[in-house]
């Protein structure tokens, strides 16, 4: 299955939920906002919302200070 996270293609073997995806790439979950396909996904369906084929996920962190 093909994905893009922040403009960089990836593969991957199988659809995942948003936890697994943050574990595949190596990022903590905290402070972070994701979005697929333009749509903000809420923090508590992260387990509930599982990727698909061509997804565009955008991951941001937060930071401080504006």
């Amino acid at each position: 299955m093909n994905i893009k996270i922040n403009g960089h293609s990836f593969s991957i073997e199988k659809e995942m939920n948003l936890l697994e995806l943050l574990q595949f790439r190596n990022v903590k979950p905290q402070g972070l906002a994701i979005a697929i396909n333009e749509d903000v996904i809420p923090r508590n369906h992260w387990e509930t919302v599982f990727t698909k084929e061509n997804d565009n996920i955008l991951i941001i962190t937060a930071t401080a200070g504006g």
